[in-house]
Formats: C-alpha cells, sequence, structure tokens
C-alpha cells in the first residue's frame, strides 16, 4: 500500500472536482474551492482536515446542485 501525502490527496481531489464543477456549471462551487485555500493558508495537518471538509461539503452539494438540474 503506498501513502500518500494528505496534501497530495487534497490537491488531486479538488483539481478533479474544481474541473468538474465548471464543466459542470458549478462555478460557485469551484470559486468557493479558490476561497478555502486562500482563507485557510499553512500546512498544517489542521488545515489540511478544515480544507478536506469544505471539500467534500462542497462536493456533495455539487451532487445536489446536479440532481437538482437533473
Amino acid at each position: 500500500i503506498i501513502v500518500l501525502p494528505s496534501s497530495l490527496l487534497i490537491g488531486i481531489a479538488s483539481a478533479y472536482a474544481t474541473l468538474f464543477s465548471f464543466i459542470l456549471m458549478g462555478f460557485p462551487i469551484a470559486v468557493l474551492f479558490y476561497v478555502c485555500y486562500v482563507i485557510i493558508p499553512g500546512t498544517s495537518t489542521v488545515s489540511h482536515v478544515i480544507r478536506m471538509i469544505l471539500v467534500l461539503i462542497a462536493l456533495i452539494l455539487e451532487g445536489m446542485f446536479l440532481v437538482w438540474l437533473s
């Protein structure tokens, strides 16, 4: 099992989520990602956890948005 740094995983996840957000017209969600990274600086574990939670919330909102659209 290869253990990746949490920052790398979060970076990959947010990159994909942002990409999908733009593709799926979820522009406000993509903006939220960038705001999260600007507001919560640092490389500490706490800030990574907070970012991850915000990313998950954004993904859930994105999912609800897509369901609502369909």
